[in-house]
């Protein structure tokens, strides 16, 4: 009788932990953008913590990488983020992407079909609409240009990730 117990309650926590697409405009967590006109979704489980935000007093870093995916073929990419300031985040604001200015906001792309090492320097705009102070969340919108020979547009980008616990001195 206890087997059936443990089956039971396994068979009901196992959509829960399931791989899956995770687009933000759907309630949940996830980021959703348009590369190339084509809507593209996270891949990944829903509820974990894919964002660090850390400081050691002098500089806050916020960083990523994730795996993405185009839904009109299901080619697998993926995007890193780095941004590093000296000081902390702040909604409402809008940053530039790139850049050649000492910018240390970066985003870069992997396009789909193309090898692990080959990213996109992206530039353009972010702009947080949270920054996790109070629900462990970082949210923003983004739109981004980039790439050579191929150039590559990045449309209503969207984000919300849950954040890893902050940990100062990382």
């Amino acid at each position: 009788m206890r087997f059936r117990h443990i089956a039971f309650l396994a068979l009901l926590l196992l959509p829960v932990s399931c791989f899956k697409h995770m687009d933000p405009f759907e309630g949940g967590d996830g980021v959703h953008m348009n590369l190339d006109g084509c809507k593209c979704t996270m891949v990944g489980f829903s509820g974990a913590e894919y964002i660090s935000y850390t400081t050691d007093g002098n500089t806050y870093t916020m960083s990523t990488r994730l795996e993405m995916v185009q839904w009109a073929d299901t080619k697998p990419f993926e995007i890193a983020i780095e941004f590093i300031d000296t000081a902390p985040f702040v909604t409402g604001k809008k940053y530039n992407v790139g850049g050649k200015v000492g910018n240390k906001m970066k985003f870069l792309l992997y396009p789909p079909g193309s090898e692990s090492d080959k990213a996109v320097s992206m530039s353009g705009q972010i702009e947080f609409l949270d920054v996790g102070d109070n629900d462990h969340f970082i949210e923003a919108l983004f739109e981004l240009d980039g790439g050579s020979p191929h150039k590559y547009e990045i449309r209503h980008g969207y984000l919300r990730l849950i954040q890893r616990d902050w940990r100062a001195g990382e």
